[in-house]
């Protein structure tokens, strides 16, 4: 047995005005996470990723109530009101989804881009609600907004960077072929 004492973990305390405010943010952070899988999600699978944002639409209006519902009056048409409202707001942009998988639109849209206008419907939807609600929607909003243009300069930028690349090393190629030897 050794005789070194035991030494209890150092832990460093949160201060509460961090701990306050994340938990007054964790809905619009949870909604900004969300959304960036959401982003990943459709960039990778556009087509599969439907049913994410149907979902994610059903969540967002949820949240948008439950962060309100302190907020607003207790009387019960206030309340049946922001229910009302936000059931309405999301189920437009529901069926505004839906109408993008119609078969008439689809034989327009290839699925990259079907994926972007989701999110970009999101954002917008995010935004609005923002405007009635609480200007953090607003802030959620604008930052998917920023996503869909960031996702959308990716997809161009990772063409031209394949096209530079291979031009690298197939220039490489021909030089180390074409170039005089100068060991013989």
């Amino acid at each position: 047995m050794s005789d070194a004492k035991l030494i209890p973990p150092l832990t460093v305390p949160v201060p509460r005005a961090v701990s306050s405010f994340l938990m007054r943010e964790l809905p619009y952070i949870l909604m900004l996470v969300l959304a960036l899988v959401g982003i990943a999600y459709t960039d990778l699978l556009p087509r599969a990723s439907v049913w994410y944002w149907q979902m994610l639409a059903v969540v967002f209006g949820l949240i948008c109530i439950l962060t309100e519902w302190s907020e607003t009056p207790e009387e019960r048409s206030a309340r049946l009101r922001l229910i009302v409202t936000q059931t309405l707001h999301w189920g437009a942009f529901l069926l505004a989804m839906r109408l993008l998988f119609l078969p008439v639109m689809q034989k327009n849209l290839d699925a990259d881009i079907t994926g972007l206008i989701l999110v970009y419907m999101l954002a917008f939807s995010t935004f609005l609600a923002g405007i009635y609600i609480n200007w953090r929607l607003c802030v959620v909003g604008g930052f998917l907004g920023v996503g869909v243009l960031a996702v959308a300069f990716v997809d161009q930028a990772s063409a031209l960077m394949t096209v530079l690349a291979v031009s690298v090393v197939a220039a490489g190629w021909l030089w180390q072929r074409l170039r005089p030897r100068t060991d013989q």
